[in-house]
């Protein structure tokens, strides 16, 4: 893949990213805030065994969700509250219903968690990065699949379907769009795991950093040494060659010759 491919890729994944987080916590939202998370009716006619606290220790038939609730059914024949209701106690202070606050907490906590994912994966796309910088968002992402996965612990409460075996329990709207926040988060964090390295959007307007652009700036030319072989030549005295016998043998008799000479003019004188 080219850099101009790989850059464009990381781009469109990121974005897709932060859209799918938006999404998920839209989701998240509208699943807290359902009444229906779950239902139930007993059928024996009296009001849940082990819900011994308000709201639930009345009812013959309701839907129960995180942050409200609606009985359709009182346990003396009469009919609903009349529509969802918000809990008159809520994290913790609700009392005989341990899950409800668990399930309160993450759902709170869940698109906090995932609202910082987004805004991290932002950042890294759009204006700055580091190394390592797309692991942020990711294990926020990670973080709040966990937390918004924990909202099931409200089907796990000792009052409801899991104890009483008396009720018959059917999930709702809540259930399936928690579900659904819980995949989404899932899935971006695993593409911010995934997606191609490149430099933020904004790098390419100019916006770089000093810093990067000494850091990137291409090495200043190296002067080019060309190497050319030098040959040296050198004249190397010629030996003189040794003279023949025949005229080393004339010489000497043309010595002899002299000197007899020599010595007849100096007899003479």
């Amino acid at each position: 893949m080219s850099a101009v491919a790989e850059t464009v890729c990381s781009y469109a994944v990121k974005g897709f990213v932060c859209l799918l987080g938006v999404i998920g916590i839209i989701i998240s939202f509208f699943a807290a805030r359902s009444c229906e998370f779950f239902s139930f009716v007993d059928t024996d006619g009296n009001p849940p065994d082990m819900a011994e606290a308000p709201p639930f220790n009345v009812a013959l038939s309701a839907n129960v969700g995180i942050f409200g609730y609606e009985i359709t059914r009182i346990a003396n024949g009469a009919g609903g509250n009349g529509g969802c209701v918000a809990y008159e106690d809520t994290f913790g202070r609700q009392n005989g219903y341990p899950s409800l606050a668990t399930a309160q907490f993450c759902a709170l906590l869940a698109p906090i968690f995932a609202g910082i994912a987004v805004f991290a994966c932002s950042i890294d796309v759009c204006v700055c990065n580091f190394n390592g910088s797309f692991m942020t968002a990711a294990l926020l992402f990670v973080t709040a699949t966990a937390l918004q996965a924990a909202t099931f612990a409200l089907l796990a409460d000792p009052a409801f379907c899991l104890e009483d075996v008396d009720l018959e329990c059917n999930t709702g709207p809540g259930t399936y769009m928690s579900i659904a926040s819980t995949v989404l988060y899932a899935v971006c964090s695993l593409l911010m795991c995934c997606s191609p390295r490149s430099d933020p959007f904004c790098y390419n307007f100019g916006f770089r950093p000093e810093s990067e652009r000494v850091k990137r700036a291409p090495p200043p030319p190296q002067p080019q040494v060309i190497v050319q072989p030098v040959v040296i030549q050198t004249q190397v005295p010629m030996e003189e060659a040794p003279e023949s016998p025949r005229k080393k043998k004339t010489t000497e008799s043309n010595i002899g010759r002299k000197k007899k000479k020599e010595k007849k003019l100096s007899n003479i004188v």
